[in-house]
């Protein structure tokens, strides 16, 4: 998966692929120290390509960890909010 535009500071966006029919997905932003600062989505995804919009305007500056987690993997990429 990915994360544009990266560095971003108002919208980011995360893309993906998800192959198989449906997975129950969670997507969480964590800042640098490791506290979740917002949950993107929690719940079932269908098979496809994904794009899911991320509203960052209210964050401050910084560097922050994007995590998907599935019951078969867990996934970062790093988001840095200019």
């Amino acid at each position: 998966f990915y994360v544009f535009p990266n560095p971003a500071n108002s919208i980011a966006n995360i893309k993906f692929n998800l192959a198989s029919k449906q997975e129950n997905i969670i997507i969480n932003m964590h800042n640098i120290v490791g506290k979740k600062v917002k949950t993107i989505h929690n719940g079932v995804l269908h098979q496809g390509s994904q794009n899911i919009p991320i509203d960052i305007s209210k964050l401050s500056k910084g560097i922050y960890f994007i995590n998907i987690n599935t019951p078969q993997r867990k996934l970062v990429q790093k988001l840095i909010i200019e």
